[in-house]
């Protein structure tokens, strides 16, 4: 069973919708108070959100949004190559500025975005 069914299970939800759409909320800015149930309703607290997305998903929700903002940029780098700036790259991923996104890129990735857009 993938974790968006065990998700709805858990919230008594009927579509896990919004969750499926947290890559493209994330790059939005989403928070954790707008990722409540699909019908619209929200959860009783962040925590408790929190609490079951973690449990599912093995990762907490601003760990699982940052994951996603740093494989989007991955990609966008990767098909981009260097026809676009990182910074580019870095605002269309949703960072706020190329210093806070090159940080966790290589903490994630192990090397910086420069060096990954040389090996692509």
């Amino acid at each position: 069973m993938s974790w968006f069914a065990r998700f709805s299970l858990l919230t008594k939800a009927k579509n896990p919708t919004r969750v499926g759409q947290l890559p493209k909320k994330s790059r939005d800015g989403a928070t954790i108070s707008q990722l409540g149930r699909p019908d619209g309703s929200q959860l009783r607290s962040e925590f408790h959100f929190s609490r079951l997305f973690s449990r599912l998903v093995g990762l907490s929700p601003e760990a699982y949004l940052l994951d996603c903002r740093l494989r989007y940029a991955q990609k966008l780098i990767a098909l981009r190559g260097s026809e676009c700036s990182l910074a580019e790259v870095a605002a269309d991923a949703g960072f706020a500025d190329q210093s806070h996104f090159g940080r966790q890129f290589r903490r994630v990735f192990g090397e910086t975005p420069h060096e990954y857009r040389q090996h692509k």
